[in-house]
Parts: C-alpha cells; structure tokens; sequence
C-alpha cells in the first residue's frame, strides 16, 4: 500500500473553532504535527497543535470528547470527530457554546464548562502498513473537517452538556479539586506515610494528568456521543 503521507508529517487541516468571545463557530487551518501530541490528551504521535489556544492551561484543563456520526444524507460528513476542550478557570467561559448550551453566561452556576475556544477536529485509523517510531503512541489519519459538521455539533452540545458523561466529568473535577485544594484530606494522609514526606500540588496534578491519560488510552470505556439522524 502507498502512504499519502509519512504518520509523522506535520499538516495544515479545517478545523472547527466555537471561539470563546461569542462569535459565530467558524472553519479554518490549523497545524498538526508532534508538538501538539505533548499533553496529557495527546494520545497519538500528531494531534493539532493547541499551544497557542490554550498557553499555559493546556496541560492544567484539557479535556476531550468523542463523537460518532452516522447514518447521514451526506456521506461526507460521516465518521469520527474529537471535540478538543479545556475546563480551566483561568481561562473565559465560551460564549458560543454557553449559548447553544443554555447556559447563562451571567450566572453559569458551579458545574464545570467550557473555557477558552474549542476546537473540533476529525479523524480516522491510520491505514496499513503501520510505520514504528521511537514516540510510543498510535498513529492517527486526521482528515479536513467540513463545513456541514457545524450543524451536527450544534445538536450534539445541549445533550452533551446534560448527558452523565458530563456528570461524571463535574464528579472528577470536584474530587481532584479537593485533593489538590484540601491537603487534609485522608488520601493525603495516606500518600504522607508511603512517601515519608507530605504532597505538594504539584505531586497530585501529575497524578491527576497521569490517571487521565490512562483512562483516554482506555478506548472501550472512553466517554462517545454518538449522532444518527
């Protein structure tokens, strides 16, 4: 089989952007290469490249979501997206997807939502023969997202925003919080007498970040939406 491309090659692909300050979801170009694999939800060896739309809240909240779309009048528009997220307060509610949330901007309330742009991009298993590297991680053939897609996340947003994936995503922020936040807990504790020494932050967001990313390579249990209209 001829490859189009070498799995490590960096790309320019559309992507989906809700942005953050209200406006319109829009498509545009965005790069995809190794450097964009290096967080806790880089789980291939390329992913897009999400530096510059998060900066230092890449690591601290990103999340992502799948998404399955099936059976529908354009074949096109078929198949598997990744709706790349990030939860960290010190970034701003998105405006856009608070909007098609129902979700008062003005009183969000405490659950978590969506900060910053999101980004949604679409892909696919990495066809045969597979090329080994030294990085680890699975190959992933991303593929342009078009512009009909805008409409099917549009109603996959409110039923993601109410589903239980959603609580259990709010449950694990809350219990992480605490453990972070909260160095009295018992688990603390616990940690305190195997260590010999008391945790800092530091030590349970990398505990944080390494439980998440088990889960991620968990693909059977892994969070999916799923659209078949």
């Amino acid at each position: 089989m001829t490859l189009r491309r070498h799995p490590l090659d960096t790309i320019s692909l559309h992507v989906l952007i809700y942005p953050a300050d209200g406006k319109e979801p829009y498509i545009t170009r965005m790069e995809f290469n190794q450097a964009g694999a290096k967080h806790p939800f880089g789980l291939y060896t390329t992913a897009v490249d999400l530096r510059s739309t998060y900066g230092k809240s890449l690591k601290q909240g990103i999340r992502r979501q799948l998404l399955t779309v099936e059976n529908q009048p354009d074949k096109e528009l078929e198949g598997d997206y990744c709706i790349y997220f990030n939860i960290d307060w010190k970034l701003p509610l998105n405006l856009a997807m608070a909007r098609i949330a129902g979700i008062n901007p003005k009183h969000p309330g405490t659950r978590p939502t969506w900060r910053g742009d999101v980004v949604v991009v679409k892909e696919k298993e990495w066809p045969e023969p597979v090329i080994w590297t030294e990085v680890g991680a699975n190959h992933m053939d991303w593929i342009n997202v078009r512009k009909g897609a805008k409409e099917l996340i549009d109603r996959f947003i409110p039923r993601w925003y109410k589903s239980k994936d959603w609580e259990r995503l709010v449950d694990f922020e809350r219990d992480s919080e605490r453990l972070l936040r909260n160095m009295s807990d018992p688990r603390a504790s616990l940690i305190e007498a195997t260590l010999g020494s008391r945790p800092t932050p530091e030590f349970f967001e990398r505990k944080k970040q390494f439980i998440d990313k088990l889960v991620e390579r968990s693909r059977s249990s892994m969070p999916r939406g799923g659209l078949g209209y």
